[in-house]
């Protein structure tokens, strides 16, 4: 029984992958835990996920794993994909959802592979900050991009918020995540893709996508054609953000009731999207610099990566 986990990263098309390939493609069993195309079809969802570690701890696992395994196909290839898988805590904790699942299905004779797309870090960061602008600044505490970009330029100093920042920056450490996955899943496959592709040359990302996953390269072709890979929220160039207050506003019961009595139509939506829901953000910065910083930070590491993972660093990060 074969099962992919792809990994993310955040920001790197995962939204468009689990909206219109996974549970479209009739050779993917889409298990979840996220569904775009239809969430009545998430067969494991985040909070079953979050459970595994528990369930393996307390060895009460028998009645939870036959639910588990039910909704696996022996026959097509079974994904998961989360970009949660990716952030700092999965990370610190040695992928132990994905481990323990592992060690839960062992006796289903389970091939387990790894997909991940990468992206240069600092389109990564740069994307990610402003799309979940009003939850990461919370931990962050640095309200203004530049600061935290120059925060890695002065050096992270010892302190409770270097702490957090290191943690923050070392989960777009491709090389030491590949080293812990290839340490902890021995002769597990691991498939780098990049965004790059996906965005401006789909043939080159859906040749090596189905290729991977072992899919009918025409079948899935047309299901990338013609679909926009989903983007950070820009109007007229300008970046827009969710400030925390309007997060918390957005996401009151009482605010989503309204919301769904009164559909919007397109011309309002965008209005409501524009000027209610998101912030334009502050770009009076040296991007270059900034830039600089995050690819000098991640130099060596990015070196590393790609010699041991024999892959081409084709857009030079």
């Amino acid at each position: 029984m074969k099962l992919v986990f792809h990994l993310g990263y955040p920001r790197t098309g995962s939204t468009f992958l689990q909206t219109n390939i996974f549970p479209k493609h009739k050779e993917i069993n889409f298990l979840g835990p996220k569904n775009y195309f239809n969430w009545e079809d998430v067969k494991i969802n985040q909070s079953t996920l979050d459970k595994f570690r528990d369930f393996y701890l307390l060895d009460t696992q028998n009645d939870f794993k036959n639910n588990v395994i039910k909704h696996f196909d022996k026959k097509k290839i079974n994904v998961i994909s989360s970009e949660n898988y990716l952030t700092s805590k999965n990370v610190i904790n040695d992928f132990y959802d994905c481990k323990y699942l592992e060690d839960l299905l062992q006796s289903e004779e389970l091939e387990i592979s790894f997909l991940i797309v990468l992206r240069n870090q600092y389109d990564l960061i740069y994307s990610f900050y402003h799309h979940a602008y009003g939850q990461i600044i919370q931990y962050l505490k640095i309200k203004n991009f530049e600061k935290l970009i120059n925060k890695i330029d002065g050096g992270l100093e010892t302190s409770s918020q270097s702490f957090v920042l290191k943690l923050f920056f070392q989960q777009y450490d491709f090389n030491l995540v590949d080293k812990k996955l290839k340490r902890l899943f021995k002769n597990t496959k691991i498939k780098y893709l990049f965004y790059e592709d996906l965005k401006y040359n789909q043939n080159i990302f859906i040749d090596e996508f189905s290729e991977f996953l072992k899919l009918d390269k025409v079948y899935t072709k047309n299901l990338f054609d013609e679909k926009k890979v989903n983007e950070s929220i820009v109007y007229n160039k300008n970046q827009y953000i969710i400030s925390p207050l309007k997060y918390k506003i957005i996401h009151n019961k009482t605010f989503i009731a309204l919301k769904n009595k009164f559909p919007f139509k397109n011309l309002l939506k965008q209005y409501y999207l524009k000027y209610f829901v998101y912030t334009k953000a502050k770009k009076n910065y040296d991007e270059e610099r900034l830039k600089n910083i995050v690819k000098k930070y991640y130099k060596q590491s990015n070196k590393t990566f790609f010699k041991n993972t024999k892959l081409e660093n084709k857009f030079d990060y």
